[in-house]
């Protein structure tokens, strides 16, 4: 048979790329103004990692995605809540914005409409962490699983100078001993919503 013109570049099948916790250089393909389930506003950027040997890591899991309607991995998004309950800006959003304006010489962002898309394109520095969740689908239902997440927004100058702590594990607490339903709810998509309180990962 002829070989495919994409052979080269195509993931094998049963071959499965991790991205260890820790530091790294990343790229923003997009950012959307979304609101959360709870009616919270909020940025969600899609990220994918620029630099280093894991480059690209979160387009290739993407390529290789083989259902009808792929999509970007989790572990390549990262939600930001813009305000806190009393309607402040939350410092971890100012953290994000100042962040990527410090990764990208002569660069600041432009508020209004254009905001969001503003920062598509840009570098910014991204700490990845490991998460615990319970398998939900599968022979390991039940089980305890470990995924890793952008956790924290800093300089790409801080991950290029490797000056960074790698985030702790995010443990799972109580969840596995609770049902099935509230272990669904809590892993659900508006937990990616939730931002620790301890925001900021430098001073």
């Amino acid at each position: 048979m002829k070989k495919p013109k994409d052979y080269e570049s195509v993931q094998a099948s049963g071959s499965y790329e991790n991205l260890p916790a820790g530091g790294y250089v990343c790229k923003i393909i997009n950012a959307e103004e979304r609101v959360s389930q709870s009616g919270k506003d909020m940025i969600v950027l899609t990220l994918d990692v620029s630099e280093g040997d894991r480059a690209g890591i979160f387009k290739r899991k993407f390529d290789g995605d083989t259902r009808d309607l792929p999509k970007w991995p989790n572990g390549g998004m990262y939600y930001q809540v813009i305000y806190d309950d009393e309607g402040n800006t939350k410092p971890s959003f100012k953290g994000m914005c100042t962040s990527i304006e410090e990764s990208n010489t002569g660069f600041t962002v432009k508020w209004g409409d254009i905001f969001p898309a503003c920062l598509i394109g840009k570098s910014v520095g991204v700490l990845f962490g490991e998460e615990e969740y319970v398998i939900r689908y599968g022979k390991r239902q039940g089980e305890i699983g470990v995924s890793v997440k952008p956790t924290f927004l800093c300089s790409a100058g801080r991950i290029r100078e490797g000056d960074f702590d790698v985030p702790l594990r995010k443990p799972l607490g109580g969840q596995a001993n609770r049902s099935k339903k509230a272990a669904a709810d809590e892993t659900s998509l508006e937990d990616f919503f939730n931002i620790p309180a301890n925001d900021l990962p430098f001073g």
